[in-house]
């Protein structure tokens, strides 16, 4: 679709006699799920690092960390057409795996005080995330693709204002979402995708008075599997340089 829509403006330049047309293309994921380079439709001009936009002040620095789950089994989880792990048979390890108890006890031990996105791998693991968070005084929501527009619209708002302490979704608050305050994202679901996983950790890295950072609560390993974004270890690196 993405070349298609390329070549059509192309075609369309070239018919009205004004020749091909200079493109700008912008993205803060320049990783494609599938590996494949964005270098066959661009010439990189300009590139701005995550790194270098903590050290500018434009991102929060995320802490990490890390409560894996003992008893997940990924080996009969097959990968979709995508590249990322099936969803029905991932959502089936992840309960297994006892996902949403892990889940309850990292967020009393590390987010207390914090505005919490968690990601899920489905939908049965983020409803029942929420009725587990509630058991425990937290106030917890969770959204979908399914949840009708008026209802995710009001969640999200409430989720602002801090209202609700935390959101529970499946591949909702990922791409688009401003949230500013949020400074806790819990990864709850693995993921093969890099976009996607810097997508999540995103969410927390925005600016916000009072904000000092983002606090990245990794239940599945997905810091790990990304590790373009160990941001503590990437920045100390970065400050040795600079003090030598």
């Amino acid at each position: 679709t993405f070349g298609r829509l390329l070549t059509a403006l192309d075609e369309a330049g070239e018919a009205a006699g004004t020749g091909v047309p200079y493109k700008l293309g912008l993205t803060a994921t320049p990783d494609r799920a599938d590996r494949k380079a964005l270098s066959v439709y661009w010439r990189l001009a300009k590139s701005y690092s995550i790194i270098r936009a903590i050290e500018a002040g434009h991102l929060v620095e995320p802490t990490f960390e890390q409560r894996f789950l003992p008893d997940l089994n990924l080996g009969d989880v097959k990968t979709s057409e995508d590249g990322d792990f099936n969803e029905a048979a991932l959502g089936v390890a992840m309960l297994a795996a006892h996902v949403v108890e892990h889940t309850v006890e990292a967020l009393g031990e590390f987010g207390r005080g914090r505005r919490v996105i968690v990601f899920t791998a489905t939908v049965e693991q983020a409803t029942l995330t929420p009725d587990a968070l509630c058991a425990q005084g937290w106030i917890a929501r969770w959204v979908s693709g399914e949840t009708p527009t008026a209802i995710r619209r009001n969640l999200i708002r409430a989720f602002r204002v801090g209202e609700i302490q935390v959101l529970c979704n499946v591949d909702v608050l990922t791409e688009g979402t401003d949230i500013p305050p949020v400074d806790c994202v819990v990864m709850a679901r693995p993921t093969r995708s890099r976009p996607r996983y810097m997508q999540g950790l995103g969410r927390g890295l925005r600016p916000s008075p009072g904000k000092v950072d983002c606090l990245v609560i990794d239940l599945v390993g997905a810091s790990n599997e990304h590790r373009m974004i160990v941001a503590p270890i990437l920045l100390a690196e970065e400050r040795a340089k600079k003090a030598a």
